[in-house]
């Protein structure tokens, strides 16, 4: 038969699962971070009409202006580029 549980074993496990929960927050937060200043630097790099709002998107609005930049201008961008 299984063994019963114990106070002991809830409160360790919870204390593992906390303990991971956060490590992931850590590393999502680490992650949204670089990907928010990879896209201010090629915003900032890149030669296109209205630079200053989108700067100022991405400034303000940190990850959804980045995700926006991203789709609405980057991605499309680099397809253009790509296409023989």
């Amino acid at each position: 038969m299984a063994e019963p549980v114990t106070l002991t074993g809830l409160i360790t496990g919870f204390v593992v699962l906390v303990w991971l929960l956060g490590l992931l927050l850590i590393v999502a937060s680490i992650a949204a971070t670089v990907f928010w200043i990879l896209m201010l630097i090629d915003c900032a790099k890149r030669d296109f009409k209205d630079k200053v709002a989108w700067l100022l998107i991405i400034i303000l609005l940190h990850g959804l202006g980045a995700t926006l930049y991203y789709f609405i201008i980057k991605r499309p961008a680099d397809k253009k580029a790509t296409k023989p």
